[in-house]
């Protein structure tokens, strides 16, 4: 099981709603930072609360009250899970193709610092 999944989202919960339906591997921790700081994406985020997933253990979101930048949420991704072994730390608008959380998990069991995927991907 993957230990942490974690963004941040400032102006469009789509994506991340769509990152969240992505997840095929079992997830134990998977965590939104809202960085708007005004409560205009508010209501959406906590819809995701509503969508039953099967690989999901448990989803937190944490609503902050100001932007406070990408690094900032980074950081709290790892702070709010310090004991986990690893974090996945993604953007808020990219979703996983069927199969890549596995090979993650995988690469994670390896004796290795970091795990970094670079894909050049055009979407119609």
């Amino acid at each position: 099981m993957i230990p942490v999944i974690g963004t941040a989202v400032m102006e469009n919960p789509h994506w991340v709603e769509r990152l969240y339906k992505s997840i095929d591997y079992p997830v134990d921790n998977f965590i939104i930072f809202n960085n708007n700081g005004k409560g205009e994406i508010t209501q959406e985020l906590e819809a995701l609360r509503n969508i039953e997933h099967k690989f999901v253990n448990k989803l937190t979101i944490c609503h902050l009250p100001a932007n406070l930048g990408v690094s900032c949420v980074w950081n709290l991704i790892i702070k709010s899970y310090v004991n986990a072994p690893y974090w996945i730390i993604v953007n808020d608008d990219v979703a996983f193709t069927d199969g890549l959380l596995e090979e993650m998990y995988t690469a994670a069991q390896q004796d290795v610092g970091l795990v970094f995927l670079s894909f050049n991907v055009f979407l119609d």
